[in-house]
């Protein structure tokens, strides 16, 4: 499996509240997709896998609590740490957990 975050994207829903999505390209079995998700499915992924495998060697970077963090490092963080985590021969757990953060849209 190949994977890479091709953009970031700020969205506004009907209350004006915006949120950042991560557009993440993925490559399996000869079949190309992409799917959105925001940071928390991210940290959610990395407790999930972290319990079967430990940390990987990139960093994964941190909530912030105050402000906004930089978009383009924190892309290239999440990056570094779902290429590693995709390259990784993991337990059958993180492998299932990685497999549904990355699973193919319906409408793909």
């Amino acid at each position: 499996m190949e994977v890479s975050i091709l953009s970031v994207e700020d969205s506004t829903d009907e209350s004006g509240a915006t949120a950042t999505y991560y557009v993440i390209s993925v490559s399996k079995a000869g079949k190309s997709w992409t799917v959105r998700r925001r940071y928390s499915a991210f940290d959610d992924l990395r407790k999930s896998v972290s319990k079967e495998m430990g940390g990987l060697a990139s960093p994964f970077p941190g909530k912030s609590l105050f402000g906004r963090a930089d978009p383009k490092k924190r892309k290239e963080q999440l990056e570094a740490w779902l290429k590693e985590l995709a390259a990784a021969v993991a337990p059958p757990g993180a492998a299932a957990a990685l497999a549904a953060f990355v699973e193919e849209p319906a409408d793909a």
